[in-house]
């Protein structure tokens, strides 16, 4: 975890100077995700000049080398597209219903 907080960090600094970054509005939401060398994958709210996790998924059928190639987000859910061609689709519940992908993540 220590590495990945340090990642964000870095990442923070990396997305302070990108242009245009600063002229975003404040109640903008970037959703970041990644993969650890343990296959964790790990969703990032990034808001305010800051990284947050949000939550980490472990899939053991995905190889260490595994890469995000894409990200959809749609109202409620989030689809990740693989390296190895895999789709991973999440969904976040709570008391049965499916929660707006906003919601959760400015749960954090």
């Amino acid at each position: 975890n220590s590495h990945i907080g340090a990642h964000a960090a870095v990442a923070t600094d990396r997305l302070s100077l990108t242009p245009g970054f600063s002229e975003l509005s404040f109640q903008s939401t970037m959703l970041l995700t990644a993969f650890d060398a343990n296959g964790g994958m790990s969703l990032f709210r990034a808001k305010r000049n800051s990284i947050t996790k949000v939550y980490t998924c472990f899939d053991h059928a995905v190889p260490s080398s595994a890469k995000v190639d894409q990200v959809w987000c749609l109202e409620r859910s989030i689809a990740v597209q693989i390296n190895t061609g895999d789709v991973r689709h999440l969904e976040f519940l709570q008391g049965g219903e499916v929660l707006r992908l906003a919601d959760v993540l400015d749960q954090v």
